[in-house]
């Protein structure tokens, strides 16, 4: 249930709903006022799985951008995006 304290003592019984309302919030709240996201598919599931496939290396947003199809400035925006939301980090 990860960090999501709310599924364990909260309300909140029914994690595919809870997961599902989560998405939708952050994309349309969190994400929608940050900066305008063409792709909400590519920006939630591939870019972050293309982030993720190259833990423990130097980041490269030019690979990264070339595996999910958009261009080196919006990995750099996609990038800073979750970094604030706290979906990546760099160490």
């Amino acid at each position: 249930m990860g960090s999501f304290p709310a599924l364990i003592a909260g309300p909140a019984k029914n994690k595919n709903l809870y997961y599902s309302l989560y998405l939708q919030t952050y994309l349309q709240r969190d994400v929608r006022n940050l900066t305008q996201v063409g792709s909400v598919i590519s920006f939630f599931l591939k870019f972050p799985s293309a982030c993720a496939s190259r833990k423990k290396t130097l980041l490269n947003l030019s690979d990264i951008s070339n595996d999910t199809d958009i261009t080196i400035p919006t990995a750099k925006n996609w990038f800073s995006i979750h970094q604030v939301s706290f979906h990546v980090y760099l160490v």
